[in-house]
């Protein structure tokens, strides 16, 4: 006998981790009209992303995700990273009336919208540069 039972055993391939980062969730809504609404990431992990929305949406339903820092401010107003994501459970929020927690699986790879990383590289670049300008003026001097 060979059967399977079903326990309730988590089945998720990867670890998720919780994460404050400011999220904007985009795209169409059932009539096709577009939305745009922000919120924060529940938890991440490799393979998908949960959030709260106060927009209902479906399952199956594509959105472009635009990922913020944690400690975002009005200033910052390109996001580090933007992804598409498809919707794969949604639920009513048991401690909010008007929200429903999303679940879903990123669609896309990731793009790195944020400077911060490479930084540090174009640092360097810049005083290679100046170094080299600096050389070849000393060449002709």
């Amino acid at each position: 006998n060979n059967q399977k039972i079903n326990t309730g055993v988590d089945r998720r391939s990867a670890d998720r981790v919780n994460d404050n980062s400011m999220l904007v969730v985009a795209g169409r809504l059932v009539g096709g009209e577009p939305f745009s609404e922000m919120t924060s990431i529940n938890d991440v992990s490799t393979g998908g992303i949960s959030f709260y929305l106060n927009t209902l949406l479906g399952v199956g339903d594509l959105v472009d995700l635009s990922i913020y820092s944690e400690k975002w401010t009005s200033a910052e107003s390109v996001p580090r990273y933007q992804i598409k994501a498809r919707v794969l459970r949604i639920s009513p929020n048991r401690h909010s009336k008007n929200q429903f927690f999303v679940a879903a699986e990123f669609a896309s790879n990731f793009v790195n919208l944020s400077c911060e990383e490479d930084f540090e590289s174009i640092v360097r670049h810049l005083q290679q540069a100046v170094a080299n300008d600096e050389n070849q003026k000393q060449q002709y001097e």
